[in-house]
């Protein structure tokens, strides 16, 4: 996202630039007060991720590196460890919220990326899931 502020003259100019690069969206929006112009993203996917399973090395890098992978965005991220209730061994939990914005790639496929993750989690012996969220601050503060 970017504003920027272009004297009137050359206003037609820059959209005409922008209009001309290959694989890029841009709109754009004429104010007298670039203060007067409020940006915000919608978001067109959210979730809640959840990750539980045996410590081993790299378990965090893995989740989030598919999860970007496919575009989304991690908005809160918690990490503990405890010590299973039987066999001594440390488990590793990891939650959180992910987000897409409105935009969506074409190729969006959340079932793909809910299966991925299945998949990964097989084979770090975790159990993981992603299930569809909706914006509740209460669930976000009790998480974090």
């Amino acid at each position: 996202m970017m504003l920027c502020s272009v004297p009137g003259s050359n206003e037609e100019k820059l959209r005409r630039a922008f209009d001309n690069a290959k694989d890029l969206h841009v709109t754009t929006f004429k104010t007298r007060d670039p203060k007067t112009i409020e940006v915000a993203q919608k978001v067109g996917y959210e979730g809640y991720f959840k990750l539980s399973g045996a410590d081993n090395p790299g378990i965090a890098f893995k989740v989030t590196s598919l999860l970007a992978k496919h575009g989304l965005n991690i908005s809160h991220l918690k990490t503990t460890d405890e010590e299973a209730p039987f066999g001594g061994t440390t488990l590793f939990l990891m939650e959180g919220i992910v987000n897409v914005p409105e935009a969506l790639s074409a190729g969006f496929n959340i079932d793909k990326i809910r299966s991925e993750l299945v998949e990964l989690g097989d084979s770090l012996n975790c159990d993981v899931s992603l299930e569809d969220y909706s914006a509740d601050e209460e669930f976000v503060e009790s998480l974090f």
